[in-house]
């Protein structure tokens, strides 16, 4: 099977896409060279799965976790997942605008911010450039 390759301008997107293939051991590569054919008005990522194309980043992280449900990255419960998104999506659009709601989730982790390592675990060692944060989610199974 063709690894998963992913494209991303954004480096911590890019590096959260990575981090969250680590964990579900799924193959990918990384599109240096832009051959992913993406709509000219398009400018977030994108991952090509063999045939398949997909844009935008809630949908990608929602078609990884379909691709391998365990270990998941995306909580059960509705509530949580919905905010585990929303904090998500806003951190990683501007992430130096929300210090302190990265600070909090961080006085908040135990050793993660929910029962289970998420896609919030992800963005915020990612941001953060935790190594140690990183490991704790790649080797919780």
């Amino acid at each position: 099977m063709k690894p998963i390759i992913i494209y991303s301008k954004n480096p911590l997107v890019k590096n959260v896409l990575v981090t969250l293939c680590k964990l579900k051991k799924l193959k990918y590569s990384i599109d240096l060279n832009n051959t992913i054919k993406l709509a000219k008005s398009y400018n977030g990522p994108a991952i090509v799965d063999g045939d398949i194309t997909i844009y935008y980043f809630s949908q990608i992280i929602q078609y990884l976790e379909q691709r391998r449900k365990i270990p998941a990255a995306l909580p059960h419960d509705p509530k949580t997942y919905a905010l585990t998104m929303i904090i998500t999506m806003e951190l990683l659009s501007n992430p130096h605008n929300h210090q302190k709601t990265i600070d909090e989730a961080i006085k908040t982790k135990n050793p993660f911010i929910t029962d289970e390592p998420t896609i919030l675990d992800i963005a915020i060692a990612t941001i953060t450039s935790d190594s140690t944060y990183t490991q704790q989610i790649l080797t919780c199974q």
